[in-house]
């Protein structure tokens, strides 16, 4: 899972190399480490998920605080996303085609719901 996590974060900081310099939203060094803990969290939450066998795995209730705290630190939205997509694709490879197409719902459970949040005031 290390791997995994490390890679996603790779993509992210390729896509905006920016992110972790001053001025970027996930500046400073501890900022930065809040996010890609959360990337830890979210393949915990999605394993449970799999575990549970419940594509419904989070509450409206979890995702609008989720949302709200987000929202309130200015977290970047299109880099968490694109975090969980790489996630997924770094997750899914370890399993064989059609394990893929079995546990990609799970992923994509959180994803979508991601999608809706409401980017961030500036």
């Amino acid at each position: 899972m290390q791997e995994i996590v490390a890679r996603a974060r790779g993509d992210v900081l390729a896509a905006y190399p920016q992110i972790t310099q001053p001025g970027g939203d996930l500046y400073p060094p501890a900022r930065a480490e809040a996010c890609w803990r959360d990337f830890w969290h979210f393949l915990r939450c999605i394993t449970y998920g799999i575990a549970g066998r419940s594509t419904d795995y989070t509450s409206k209730v979890g995702l609008g605080y989720m949302e709200q705290l987000y929202r309130e630190l200015r977290v970047p939205l299109d880099a968490m996303v694109l975090g969980l997509e790489k996630l997924k694709f770094y997750s899914l490879q370890q399993f064989e085609e059609s394990q893929r197409e079995d546990l990609a719902p799970y992923f994509e459970r959180l994803i979508t719901e991601m999608k809706r949040f409401s980017p961030t005031n500036d």
